[in-house]
């Protein structure tokens, strides 16, 4: 029972258990440690015990439960044990006690696995595991009392290293243990693999696969579906192709990959036909759909206008007839979708009634709370302008000490700027600035420079720490060497015309376009997006009728494509330019032209034949509930049938 509720995260459900069966009369009020040890109480009901305390926080009692270990009834603690042990200082940031307590397992000759050895570098708290700490391990690893030799313990310190973006410090590694004897297996070039796909695209990944052949190790389907994941945020590609390039290494598709392709083709403009091919394609591989698929289009429906009911409704019908394809990733993405629309229940129903009142139904889902799940509730309170809430909720996650992402702090960030929480906004900035991570420190400077920004536009103050938060995030992009992308140099340009530096904008962006200065080694010169053109008109605007000629320019370059449809707020400011009155008495030939590019894009039948929609109304729940079970055919009163079911006991669902 106990083991049950820890594996669901019912932790306040162990602690009851817990407290019945360890005789809770003979302890203390408001405590749940006996006062004496109870020898029914084996090490593994601890190990759930532990777990739940340090989930929910009690580290007090966490740390009184220890005693309860005892080495005279052969009561001692395991692996297991020390994995909890390690997490629990990893995420208080105690590294000198998950120091000695690494030292202290090697002592009583328990091997280091790859499981404890990622709980302490992976850890569970806010920021990562400082590299001064990997660097400890690493020399404990090589010390000639602790001699490790297991390849999969050092791939997760190589790993480590490529995620803080040290690949000198990974190749000091591989040279080291290359010496000793160990050659580098699968997981090894499956690291490599994902940080050249983060620096070089597939072009990398590419060079990795040739160096496991030069190096006698054979590709595995994983490492293949690093590469098909890579070649699908490139260039559109099918189940078949993505087939076929598995197919030239030897090795058959899985539903890994399959599910790759179709997230791809879903990002794009798609219709029934593509998708009635991806899954008439999987059906000839022998692939049957899972929960991830089911989850991918569930994700995409749920975008579609309307209520969350109809997603609920697909959610439930799959679970009839195939609970299999339904998970906790699955009912979260309804969870999600249900906290972000809270804001729009009617003024007289409570915020949580409704979600409640799903909560409570026969059929009723069970919440798994995640990280996920508190950016869409922060979203959920920034629309109904609940910030007291917000800053409630960062104290309580603060406190936790719960790892949270770049993801999580721009939502933040975002949310409570527009409560004008600047104090609390400045602290998650500053948390997030101590971050391990060269992009998290970057984020940081970055969400600093929005921080500043906004409080110069509300209070008309701060001009000069606007400059200096600009100059720190250049100076720390050059001295890391990281390549800003456009949204920072939209951010930068906006900026600098918010305080009246337009000609620094226009300096920016035509660099960028040109590919001038630090921009002469990206690849796409000569190209802008439709938010940087829309700043650059505005910039040339502020010199008023001599940069007319500039602005004509702008419209020139960004629509000699129609590949790309112009913005709205492009659109907006050459019809705001074509109507000003001041303006067409001075240059009427000029507005004239700006009249005629916003009639020009904003035709009705041009924009249905040259700009169609996305697709999702090909998304529907017949549709997706025929791809995921392999429906054929609809009976006489148009249900469909021909379903592949579970059988009774294939497992009990919590929906």
């Amino acid at each position: 029972m106990i083991v049950f509720a820890a594996q669901t995260r019912q932790y306040h459900r162990v602690i009851k258990i817990f407290q019945v069966y360890s005789k809770p009369a003979d302890q203390s009020e408001g405590s749940h440690i006996p006062k004496q040890k109870d020898a029914a109480v084996t090490t593994p009901i601890l190990n759930c015990f532990l777990t739940a305390l340090l989930y929910l926080g009690r580290m007090q009692e966490f740390e009184e439960a220890l005693g309860l270990f005892d080495p005279l009834a052969n009561k001692l603690p395991n692996r297991h044990t020390y994995a909890i042990l390690l997490r629990a200082y990893i995420q208080s940031l105690n590294l000198r006690k998950a120091r000695l307590l690494f030292i202290d397992i090697f002592n009583r000759g328990m091997k280091i696995d790859s499981r404890i050895l990622r709980t302490v570098i992976c850890g569970e708290g806010e920021l990562a595991v400082s590299l001064e700490s990997i660097d400890c391990l690493l020399s404990l690893f090589f010390s000639e009392d602790f001699e490790l030799r297991d390849m999969k313990c050092y791939n997760l310190i190589i790993d480590a290293y490529l995620r803080r973006d040290r690949p000198e410090k990974a190749r000091a590694v591989l040279d080291k243990i290359t010496s000793k004897g160990l050659q580098p297996d699968g997981g090894t070039f499956d690291a490599l693999m994902r940080y050249q796909a983060r620096k070089e695209g597939s072009a990398g990944v590419k060079a990795i696969l040739s160096s496991m052949a030069k190096s006698g190790v054979t590709p595995a389907l994983n490492h293949l579906n690093i590469l098909i994941s890579t070649l699908t945020r490139e260039t559109p590609i099918d189940l078949f192709s993505t087939n076929a390039i598995v197919a030239s290494h030897g090795l058959v598709s899985d539903i890994v990959t399959a599910n790759i392709v179709l997230r791809a083709l879903l990002r794009q403009k798609f219709d029934s036909e593509i998708l009635q091919e991806h899954f008439s394609e999987m059906q000839k591989l022998g692939l049957q759909p899972d929960a991830h698929t089911f989850t991918i289009l569930l994700n995409e429906y749920k975008k579609k206008k309307g209520s969350w009911k109809r997603a609920q409704e697909v959610l439930l019908r799959q679970a009839t007839l195939n609970p299999q394809n339904v998970n906790r990733i699955t009912k979260n993405v309804l969870i999600h979708h249900m906290i972000s629309q809270f804001s729009k229940s009617s003024s007289n129903t409570p915020i949580n009634t409704e979600f409640n009142a799903t909560l409570h139904d026969e059929n009723r889902l069970l919440v798994q709370w995640d990280l996920r799940t508190l950016t869409s509730l922060i979203v959920s309170y920034s629309r109904c302008r609940e910030w007291s809430r917000i800053v409630d909720l960062y104290q309580k996650v603060r406190n936790r000490a719960v790892k949270l992402d770049r993801q999580f702090y721009r939502i933040l960030v975002e949310a409570l700027l527009q409560g004008r929480r600047y104090k609390t906004c400045l602290e998650a900035v500053s948390n997030l600035n101590r971050s391990d991570d060269i992009l998290d420190r970057l984020f940081a400077r970055e969400c600093k420079i929005r921080v500043s920004r906004t409080i110069y536009k509300t209070t008309r103050r701060g001009k000069s720490a606007l400059m200096q938060d600009i100059d720190e995030f250049l100076k720390y992009a050059d001295e890391k060497g990281i390549m800003i992308t456009e949204k920072h140099c939209n951010l930068i340009a906006v900026t600098f015309l918010d305080i009246q530096k337009a000609h620094l904008s226009i300096q920016l962006l035509e660099s960028r376009y040109h590919g001038r200065g630090r921009f002469q080694e990206i690849d796409n010169a000569g190209a802008l997006g439709m938010s940087s053109w829309t700043i650059l008109m505005r910039a040339y605007a502020r010199s008023g009728a001599d940069g007319i000629s500039n602005i004509r320019s702008c419209i020139r370059r960004s629509t000699a494509s129609l590949s790309t449809r112009p913005s709205r707020a492009f659109l907006n400011f050459i019809q705001h330019l074509g109507q000003n009155e001041e303006l067409r008495r001075a240059k009427p030939d000029d507005c004239s032209f700006f009249m005629g590019i916003h009639r020009m894009f904003t035709n009705g039948n041009r924009r249905s034949s040259a700009f169609p929609s996305k697709g999702r109304e090909t998304l529907t729940k017949t549709n997706i509930i025929m791809w995921i079970n392999g429906l054929e055919e609809k009976d006489d009163n148009g249900s469909l049938k021909n379903v592949r079911r579970q059988p009774a006991d294939a497992g009990v669902h919590d929906i």
